[in-house]
């Protein structure tokens, strides 16, 4: 529940640092690492970070990771990137002519992706 938890917080930062001119900084057990992560992945109770020099932690005590990043100056305007190919259907299998535009919950296929999607 805890790495659950963490992931979500971390995800959620990981966002506004993609739109925002923030900075990372990277704390183990009070000590700054110094690098920048690039990728946050578990195998099973062990937290292993992916820098962006190519290099790995692994640690055993999440309280010891604090990844804190500094306040946002901006953030830009998401872009919105339209699929053209894609097919939607309804949750009955009925293949709907295009978007859908009720609310609702739908499934769209693109690509090599299948997703259900709730408007």
């Amino acid at each position: 529940m805890l790495k659950h938890l963490l992931s979500l917080c971390l995800l959620l930062s990981c966002s506004l640092m993609a739109w925002g001119d923030d900075t990372q900084t990277v704390t183990i057990d009070g000590e700054n690492a110094g690098k920048t992560v690039k990728q946050i992945t578990f195998n099973g109770d062990k937290i292993i970070l992916h820098y962006t020099d190519n290099t790995t932690y692994e640690g055993d005590d999440l309280s010891l990771v604090v990844i804190t990043f500094s306040a946002a100056t901006g953030i830009s305007k998401p872009s919105q990137v339209l699929d053209e190919h894609a097919v939607w259907y309804d949750l009955s299998g009925r293949r709907l002519p295009g978007v859908p535009t009720q609310s609702g919950t739908y499934i769209k296929k693109s690509a090599s992706k299948t997703i259900k999607v709730k408007k």
